[in-house]
């Protein structure tokens, strides 16, 4: 309303009236009840007057497939990554939507969230609300444990630089809309522009902050990359393995050189992968180690195999 100035006379609307409409938006629906929150002061306190306003926003989240690590958390990369260092789950869901939730790539976005619900719904039966289930080999869960398809769609920098060390925050990324899923080496490889602005994992903290699997699990087994077996390859965390989670763990093993037995595994069994044209050299010269190789054999998903002493073991399945 403007008043005969011209200026907007702001109107305050009773907050019973406002309590009624946060009442009709599904607690799940987590975009929206950020939104709301945002809009104002008010409504922020209706959100913040209960005697445990966090529970709200830690329920919404869940609901949407939503993870946190909750700095200092032993084996946690939090020191490293911004995205982890939020303090409560309020701050994870407005950092989440505020960066994230209306972003427009395929991948991410609403899109990503109502993935997520529809996931978390599956998987409710199976599981208490913020327990993720912690599998054995003996367990007889029949949770389905499919991997998020969000890891077919993440990539690393082509190119290694040892003069500037990137942590997995400057080196995860996103693939870029309609871009080529294989990265074809060329002779000015090294030269080429190796920056990926606004797809790095961490301007998308939807996807870095999504349970890696359909129904949440605390424990988790990755098997061997590339033929080459993790350091960090058994999962065993006080909360939901999250997709982040599960990249560091591939990120800290890129760049470790390949031995040639590895490598000739690998081009024997990815052999279509590599462009006929290539001689031996070059082929064995583009599987140095797991980082290379990933630029033209790229992750296609995480399959589950089965379950171990140390969690459900997921192997690579690459393109």
């Amino acid at each position: 309303m403007r008043n005969g100035a011209g200026l907007v006379k702001r109107i305050d609307f009773p907050a019973e009236l406002l309590l009624a409409v946060r009442e009709l938006f599904d607690p799940a629906d987590l975009r929206t009840h950020v939104c709301f929150y945002l809009s104002s002061p008010r409504v922020a306190m209706l959100y913040d007057a209960s005697d445990n306003p966090d529970a709200f926003w830690r329920r919404a989240c869940w609901s949407c497939g939503i993870g946190a690590a909750f700095a200092p958390e032993e084996n946690s990369d939090s020191t490293l990554w911004p995205l982890l260092g939020a303090t409560s789950w309020k701050e994870v869901a407005i950092d989440c939507i505020s960066r994230d939730g209306f972003c427009k790539h395929p991948q991410c976005g609403e899109v990503l969230l109502e993935y997520n619900r529809q996931r978390m719904r599956e998987a409710a039966t199976y599981l208490e609300s913020f327990k993720p289930l912690r599998i054995t080999e003996s367990s007889n869960s029949l949770a389905p444990l499919s991997a998020h398809p969000i890891f077919g769609h993440i990539e690393f920098r082509r190119v290694y630089d040892a003069f500037l060390e990137r942590d997995a925050q400057f080196d995860v990324h996103l693939r870029r809309p309609g871009a080529p899923t294989r990265r074809v080496y060329e002779k000015d490889y090294m030269c080429r522009h190796d920056e990926y602005p606004g797809l790095y994992l961490m301007d998308h903290p939807l996807a870095a902050r999504s349970f890696a699997t359909s129904t949440p699990i605390a424990t988790m087994m990755l098997l061997q990359l590339c033929g080459r077996t993790l350091r960090n390859s058994k999962l065993n965390l006080p909360r939901a393995v999250t997709v982040f989670d599960v990249v560091c763990a591939m990120h800290a093993e890129l760049d470790s050189p390949l031995t040639v037995y590895d490598a000739c595994e690998h081009i024997d069994c990815h052999e279509y992968c590599f462009p006929k044209e290539w001689s031996l050299g070059t082929a064995f010269k583009q599987a140095c180690n797991i980082r290379s190789i990933l630029s033209i054999c790229p992750i296609e998903t995480l399959e589950y195999e089965e379950n171990t002493a140390s969690g459900p073991a997921f192997s690579f399945r690459q393109m």
